[in-house]
């Protein structure tokens, strides 16, 4: 047993000092909030549970993987495990998730995440969201993590329904990233979880000696705020088209 818990403290030490760490992360569809379906007729029912069924695979076939680097930097990819032949599943996934094909945190406070299918690269700021941490706690991977709820700032018109409900981090993890856009907490986060439709969590860690290199793309950089009214007039002129 004493060599167990030196071997553990020894490998905890060194993950807290390491230069780089390759993080892998696993998601899971927990399932979309929707009203209730009982006056629905059977043929629509059935569409819904299709519909679900295609979600949750699209979500649980993505791979996400963080890089941290050096100058408190990381890089977060993210990628269907069949791109070639599923490109729909793979941006059907990386949207519920609210992700990014990749996601580099570039400094303290600014955060680029950029899409292959689309022509810009969102700039994200850490000041639009603070932490309550909470004295919950529990254990992932051997890590000791803290329970740390988000509070949004509101940008103007947008809202904060489509942002998690809860993260959890590791503060003896001395690294910046996680699987979010927001990263402004003392330790790595390790998993996020938004209650009524995803989950992910980190599922194996290991220390690298690369510096993982950054994609370079290049792309207009905007900012949150017009990446949201982007997506709003694409969602009208959609919805613009369908007939009820």
């Amino acid at each position: 047993m004493s060599k167990i818990i030196t071997y553990l403290f020894f490998l905890f030490s060194f993950l807290c000092i390491s230069q780089n760490i390759k993080v892998e992360y696993s998601s899971t569809f927990i399932g979309l909030k929707t009203k209730s379906t009982i006056d629905i007729p059977s043929n629509q029912k059935a569409a819904l549970v299709r519909a679900e069924k295609m979600m949750k695979t699209s979500v649980e076939d993505q791979q996400i993987v963080l890089y941290t680097k050096p100058n408190n930097q990381f890089l977060l990819e993210v990628k269907d495990k069949m791109t070639v032949d599923n490109q729909f599943q793979s941006f059907l996934g990386i949207s519920i998730l609210n992700l990014h094909s990749y996601i580099f945190g570039k400094n303290d406070s600014i955060v680029l995440g950029c899409n292959k299918n689309k022509n810009f690269i969102v700039e994200y700021e850490n000041l639009n969201v603070s932490w309550e941490i909470t004295n919950e706690s529990k254990e992932i991977l051997g890590f000791k993590c803290f329970k740390a709820i988000p509070k949004y700032v509101e940008i103007h018109e947008k809202k904060s329904a489509t942002f998690p409900t809860e993260v959890w981090f590791a503060p003896s993890i001395n690294k910046r990233g996680g699987p979010i856009v927001y990263s402004n907490l003392p330790g790595l986060i390790l998993k996020v979880v938004k209650a009524d439709s995803f989950s992910i969590i980190a599922t194996k860690i290991k220390e690298i000696k690369e510096d993982k290199e950054v994609p370079q793309i290049d792309k207009k950089i905007i900012t949150e705020l017009q990446a949201y009214k982007k997506a709003k007039a694409t969602g009208a002129a959609i919805e613009s088209r369908i007939k009820y």
